[in-house]
C-alpha cells in the first residue's frame, strides 16, 4: 500500500505543480512559464506544496463560486481557466 501511495504522489504532484505554475505565469503574464517554474523548483518541498496546494484551493474554491451560477457559471469558469493557461 505504501508504494502504491508513493507511486500516485511521484506522478501526481509534479503534475499538479506544473498546473499550479500555468496558472501563475498566466496571472502573472509578465514572467514566462519557465522563469516560475524555475522559481517554484528553487523552493523547499513543503514550500512548493503549500504553493500548489494554495493554487488548486483557490481554483476549487472559484469553480463552487461559478457552480452556484449554474451550468453559464461553469463555462464561464472554465473559459477563464483557459483563457489564464494560453
Amino acid at each position: 500500500m505504501a508504494q502504491m501511495t508513493q507511486l500516485i504522489a511521484s506522478r501526481f504532484g509534479p503534475l499538479c505543480r506544473n498546473i499550479a505554475v500555468s496558472l501563475i505565469a498566466g496571472v502573472c503574464r509578465w514572467r514566462s512559464f519557465e522563469e516560475v517554474n524555475k522559481r517554484v523548483k528553487a523552493r523547499s518541498i513543503a514550500s512548493q506544496a503549500m504553493i500548489t496546494g494554495g493554487v488548486m484551493a483557490a481554483l476549487f474554491g472559484a469553480s463552487l463560486v461559478a457552480g452556484y451560477f449554474g451550468w453559464i457559471g461553469l463555462l464561464v469558469f472554465w473559459m477563464a481557466v483557459i483563457i489564464l493557461v494560453n
